[in-house]
């Protein structure tokens, strides 16, 4: 028999191996197993986070636009996803950026510049950061969305899926497939 310096292990058949050989491929394994783990909870995060946007767009808690110009830049650009909280025109200040519905239906999001109300009853001035001028005319509106976040790109993507069923299905689709990154995985056998 050879002699070899170090702690030995035998390997099975008549030659020994030293304990640090084995140790290497045991360290990788172990940093795996721990970056599957953290990818799994970070994927489970996401997917709770998403769910509870959801939940809170569906309910009216919150509400999002897609920014479809540039009169925002730099504080929004075209493209950007918009997550707004509803609340009383009278409430929102000069400086806010809110989302509001404009008497021919169309969606503007822009910054207040000016206010004025009559009880719940406002007129809203608003102009785009980019734009030398404010809007044309006041807007008459009871409620706004104030600016809560920005998701950069994401309005742009989601527009490009197409209609809300669509839409609705592809966050369900990215929902369910974050939440299988959170089931247990089976054992393998060993080979």
């Amino acid at each position: 028999m050879t002699s070899v310096t170090g702690s030995s292990v035998p390997t099975g058949d008549s030659g020994f191996v030293t304990a640090a050989r084995h140790a290497r491929p045991r360290r990788r394994t172990a940093r795996l197993p721990r970056a599957r783990r953290a990818v799994r909870l970070l994927s489970g995060l996401l997917a709770v986070a998403v769910a509870l946007v959801a939940v809170a767009v569906m309910t009216g808690v919150l509400q999002v636009a897609t920014v479809t110009s540039a009169s925002m830049i730099p504080a929004l650009g075209v493209g950007d996803l918009v997550v707004s909280r509803p609340i009383a025109a009278r409430d929102a200040q000069v400086g806010d950026v809110v989302t509001l519905i404009r008497p021919d239906g169309a969606q503007v999001t822009h910054r207040v510049t000016a206010t004025t109300c009559d009880g719940a009853d406002c007129l809203i001035t608003l102009r785009g950061d980019a734009n030398a001028l404010t809007d044309p005319e006041p807007y008459p509106v009871r409620e706004v969305g104030i600016l809560v976040a920005r998701v950069p790109v994401l309005g742009g993507l989601l527009a490009a899926v197409g209609r809300p069923p669509a839409r609705t299905l592809l966050i369900v689709a990215l929902v369910l497939a974050a939440m299988a990154s959170l089931l247990p995985r089976r054992a393998r056998r060993p080979q």
